[in-house]
C-alpha cells in the first residue's frame, strides 16, 4: 500500500472520530400550567470534563440564542463523556436549572456556585435532581410562574 493511500485512511479514521465524538440536543420549554411554548428563554450553558487523572477542563460559559414561538432551544456541539450545566431563565418564571451527562437530562431545584476565582463558572449540583423524560427527540423542560 503508498504512502499516500495511507495517510488517506489515516485521516478519515480520525475524521470519523472526531465527528462521531460530538452530539446536538433540543429542548421544548414550555409553561408548566398551560404547557404552552415559552418564547424568549435565555440558557447560559457550561460544559466540563472532569477525569481522575486529568486536569478539569471547561468550555463556557455560553449564553445560547432564547428560544422561539416553539419554545426550542437547539445545544451543540456537545462532548460526549462531558458533563453540561444549564440555566434556563425567563422573565416572569423561576430559573430552572439542568444538567446533562450520559445522554440524560435531569432538573435541579437549585445549584450553588463557587466565590470568584479560578473555579468561579462551577456550580454544585443542589438537592431535588429530578430526571426528565426523552420525548419526541427532545427533552420538555417545565418552567413555573413566580
Amino acid at each position: 500500500m503508498s504512502f499516500r493511500r495511507k495517510q488517506f485512511i489515516a485521516l478519515c479514521v480520525a475524521a470519523f472520530f472526531l465527528v462521531g465524538c460530538t452530539h446536538t440536543i433540543y429542548l421544548k420549554v414550555v409553561d408548566s400550567e398551560s404547557q404552552q411554548p415559552l418564547e424568549g428563554v435565555s440558557t447560559r450553558w457550561v460544559q466540563r470534563r472532569q477525569q481522575l487523572f486529568l486536569s478539569p477542563t471547561q468550555e463556557g460559559p455560553t449564553n445560547l440564542p432564547p428560544s422561539g414561538r416553539e419554545g426550542i432551544i437547539k445545544i451543540g456541539p456537545l462532548h460526549r463523556g462531558w458533563s453540561s450545566y444549564f440555566t434556563f431563565s425567563c422573565p416572569g418564571y423561576s430559573n430552572v436549572y439542568g444538567m446533562y451527562g450520559a445522554r440524560r437530562m435531569f432538573l435541579l431545584e437549585q445549584t450553588r456556585r463557587f466565590p470568584p476565582g479560578p473555579v468561579q463558572d462551577q456550580s454544585i449540583p443542589g438537592r431535588n435532581l429530578t430526571e426528565v423524560d426523552k420525548t419526541d427527540g427532545g427533552f420538555l423542560i417545565e418552567a413555573q410562574k413566580w
